[in-house]
């Protein structure tokens, strides 16, 4: 998978499209006209032929119609929810556009902006079998596939598995694991036993990282500085997530240090940024905890 010129360019006009998610208001759609939209993205995603701008906009009025099916809650019906369905299957479709990777990468932001758990397993199999199988995948891609999963939220093994193992440097791309810590934070609910062994792989993977770099063999640490830079942000901005008391980390040791002074803190279900209380479309602050008080320890 590889973006040339064209496709950058591309990049920026289909960011502008979703740039707006969260702040439009619901647009009504009729059953004729949304049918029509999921005719033309089933006939058209895949199709060369057609200029990837057109696609991503039939695929945004799509969002804009699942949106609007949503927004009658109990007064939907159940061909509502039906078309709801059909628009997250379609759209989960053309994550397996070939050689159309804004196409893919759009579909991929898209599920996460509709969250609906139909869309999960798609992309679970569009990250492992597609995006992460490559060398050296689009970070454009890591990203939105992570991030679109931690909005969908699963709890299930093998989505959490996929987090956790990339998280700590499954792929041989630095990159790679910085995309999928980035995710950790926002992710929409991790039960308290996943969020203390989220918490303790985590810190493991960047504090070997970090020891390599500061005490390891001497030909070698030049690699592991580069590669422990890559996720350094990410890596301790979620273990600060994770610890919910309002710590920050400086460095591994302090996180180390910080597990070894927690051994009896009783974990209990993380609550990503964006989900939690008062919390906008924009994230939350990590300090502000989850639920109607503060917890002793200050979970979120």
């Amino acid at each position: 998978m590889r973006w040339n010129r064209a496709v950058c360019a591309l990049a920026l006009f289909s960011a502008g499209l979703l740039a707006q998610e969260g702040k439009e208001e619901v647009v009504p759609y009729n059953v004729p006209d949304i049918e029509n939209y999921l005719a033309m993205f089933k006939s058209d995603f895949g199709k060369k032929k057609v200029p990837q701008e057109d696609v991503i906009a039939t695929l945004q009025n799509l969002v804009k119609a699942h949106k609007y099916l949503s927004s009658k809650g109990e007064e939907a019906t159940k061909d509502d929810a039906k078309l709801g369905k059909k628009i997250v299957k379609q759209i989960a479709a053309g994550l397996k556009a070939k050689d159309r990777d804004m196409v893919s990468f759009e579909c991929a932001k898209a599920l996460g902006v509709l969250a609906d758990p139909e869309g999960q397993r798609p992309l679970l199999s569009w990250m492992e079998d597609v995006v992460l199988e490559d060398k050296a995948p689009p970070m454009q891609s890591v990203e939105a596939g992570f991030l679109a999963l931690a909005k969908i939220g699963g709890t299930d093994t093998a989505t959490l598995d996929l987090l956790r193992s990339y998280a700590t440097g499954k792929h041989t791309d630095p990159a790679v694991a910085s995309g999928a810590l980035k995710a950790v934070g926002e992710w929409r609910l991790i039960e308290a036993n996943d969020r203390k062994e989220f918490f303790e792989k985590i810190t493991g993977y960047v504090a070997s990282l970090y020891s390599g770099m500061k005490g390891g063999e001497a030909k070698m640490r030049g690699v592991f500085e580069q590669r422990y830079k890559a996720v350094k942000e990410n890596g301790l901005a979620a273990l600060a997530e994770l610890a919910g008391d309002g710590t920050t980390f400086a460095d591994p040791p302090a996180a180390t240090k910080w597990l070894n002074d927690n051994k009896k803190k009783k974990w209990e279900d993380y609550v990503g940024k964006g989900f939690r209380k008062g919390a906008t479309n924009e994230a939350a602050p990590a300090e502000e905890p989850e639920g109607e008080e503060k917890k002793p320890e200050g979970d979120a």
